[in-house]
């Protein structure tokens, strides 16, 4: 039997004379097997964007915003309304330009996370580490 412990209480071991998978969520003390386990922790699906898809969004989005300021219009949200102005028009672009330029480095940016385009991540390959024994 071989142990996988993620320091999170979740463990694993494979069976060696069956070959299967079973995991552990509370350090040991209950098993399920892998496959109930996959059930009941669905994988995220992400979406990420593409540099040329994102470069081709903001080129839109900074004629939205720069019309958004050009009319001064008026954007509601929960804690009120207020008045868009060309600062922050400036202000949207230059940070969309910032992560357009960490796509083209290498930087994973979602479009949607299982489905829900309100809801972004971000993640970079670089942040995971190897270790060699």
């Amino acid at each position: 039997m071989s142990t996988t412990d993620d320091s999170d209480g979740v463990m694993s071991y494979k069976d060696k004379e069956n070959g299967k998978t079973f995991v552990s969520e509370d350090n040991g003390a209950s098993w399920m097997s892998e496959e109930d386990y996959n059930n009941s922790h669905p994988a995220i699906n992400y979406e990420w964007w593409t540099y040329d898809e994102y470069k081709e969004w903001l080129e839109q989005e900074k004629k939205t915003l720069q019309e958004m300021a050009d009319e001064h219009a008026i954007a509601e949200t929960s804690e009120g309304s207020f008045e868009w102005t060309q600062e922050m028009t400036d202000q949207y672009i230059a940070e969309y330009e910032q992560t357009l330029e960490d796509i083209k480095n290498g930087l994973l940016v979602s479009k949607s996370v299982n489905g829900d385009d309100e809801c972004m991540t971000t993640f970079n390959p670089n942040w995971v580490g190897s270790t060699t024994d």
